[in-house]
């Protein structure tokens, strides 16, 4: 499936910054939502946003950007997840 297509009754993906924007205000955790939550926002935040560079060619060069700064978000918090050991 490409990254334009959505499963049915699933709302259409953002194809503009400004639409981006207010999709992702929605989607936002809770400032004391567990670090998961935070570091699953971030990546499909990156998503969404290299989704809009590829349709929002008066954006494109932002999205990119934000793209790229939601994947470092994510891996940073990803670092801060305390790792269980696996018993065997």
């Amino acid at each position: 499936m490409r990254r334009t297509e959505t499963e049915p009754g699933e709302p259409s993906p953002p194809r503009t910054l400004a639409e981006a924007s207010e999709v992702l205000w929605r989607l936002r955790p809770g400032g004391q939502a567990p670090l998961v939550d935070w570091v699953a926002y971030y990546q499909r935040l990156a998503v969404i946003y290299d989704g809009i560079a590829e349709t929002d060619q008066d954006h494109r060069r932002e999205a990119r950007y934000l793209a790229g700064h939601a994947h470092e978000r994510a891996r940073d918090l990803e670092t801060r997840i305390p790792r269980t050991r696996e018993h065997p």
